[in-house]
């Protein structure tokens, strides 16, 4: 049979856009997302807004939003994780993930609350590791052997994770 794509190029087989349901939380600018602020305010300077709003996984509600906000659950956003796996995958027909499962795969993907685990101050060092890096379950449970990453959700992000796993492939 013959290859119809170059042995350089890559294929993707599937794709999901995941959000959490919370309500929206402001943006806080302080010392530990340097970063962020910047933009904020940049962002300032070319608009009329004055604040960000965000979601994310597992706040706690019930406590200072600013600790809230720092002190989340992982669990709700590591089913997440698996969860928008199982969807991307789950839209391929039986046919197409018998063969995803026995190709050379790759996972890459997209987080756009970017920080380090350790200013979430997480106590497990198994969620740590699956949170900085990809969560296992998922890597056995979809044969995955290749190049795998996490990326922060930035401008760009999306092609920034092809090109690097194109040239990686």
């Amino acid at each position: 049979m013959r290859r119809l794509l170059p042995y350089d190029a890559i294929n993707l087989a599937a794709y999901a856009f995941f959000e959490p349901q919370e309500p929206l939380i402001p943006f806080i600018p302080s010392w530990y997302n340097v970063w962020e602020s910047h933009m904020l305010r940049l962002a300032g300077k070319k608009s009329v807004g004055k604040s960000w709003s965000f979601q994310r996984y597992g706040v706690n509600h019930d406590m200072y939003l600013r600790e809230g906000i720092r002190k989340t659950n992982c669990r709700p956003y590591l089913s997440a994780i698996e969860h928008v796996v199982d969807h991307a995958v789950g839209q391929l027909d039986t046919k197409s993930q018998f063969l995803l499962k026995k190709e050379r795969n790759g996972l890459i993907y997209i987080d756009a609350w970017g920080e380090l685990t350790a200013f979430e101050q997480i106590d497990s060092l198994r969620d740590v590791f699956t949170l900085n890096i990809i969560p296992r379950n998922i890597v056995k449970k979809y044969s995955i052997k290749n190049f795998s990453c996490k990326i922060r959700g930035e401008r760009n992000g999306m092609m920034s994770a092809l090109l690097l796993a194109q040239k990686t492939y």
